[in-house]
């Protein structure tokens, strides 16, 4: 898999093809740090700088596991992601959320994380539509709709 700009959603063997290409195209970086999903929220919301163009974000969905709201949550990191779109496209980060084997994708008309406790959450809400790279791995441009 090649690193692409945007979003990424990856999971199972999908990981571990990301971080072989990530020392591929980033050697002096060292291995891939991940961050958690608040961290990733806020450093967007104010806008500061990523230490690499490429981010490892985990625990994603558990923003939603631990919500009593799953639609205030996807408006809330829809409306971040959304100021944030022309400032994550010109640094041309490559931004993959790492979920957790617990969490299946349920493809179809409108991509849905099935989580560990057996809620679904449309991503399209907070995303739009996804593309699918691979079994493990969907992928969208920083280009996000208004809700």
């Amino acid at each position: 898999m090649a690193l692409r700009v945007g979003y990424n959603f990856i999971r199972g063997e999908a990981l571990q093809q990301f971080l072989n290409d990530y020392a591929g195209r980033y050697p002096d970086q060292g291995p891939a740090e991940a961050i958690s999903a608040i961290w990733f929220l806020r450093h967007v919301q104010h806008r500061d700088p990523f230490p690499n163009m490429c981010v490892l974000v985990r625990g994603f969905e558990n923003l939603w596991l631990h919500s009593d709201d799953p639609e205030a949550t996807s408006r809330m990191i829809h409306d971040i992601l959304y100021k944030a779109r022309n400032w994550l496209q010109n640094g041309q980060y490559q931004i993959y959320f790492h979920l957790s084997a617990e969490t299946t994708f349920n493809p179809g008309p409108r991509l849905e994380l099935r989580l560990s406790n057996g809620q679904y959450v449309n991503l399209a809400r907070p995303f739009g539509t996804l593309e699918e790279v691979s079994t493990e791995h969907y992928h969208k441009p920083f280009n996000i709709d208004s809700w």
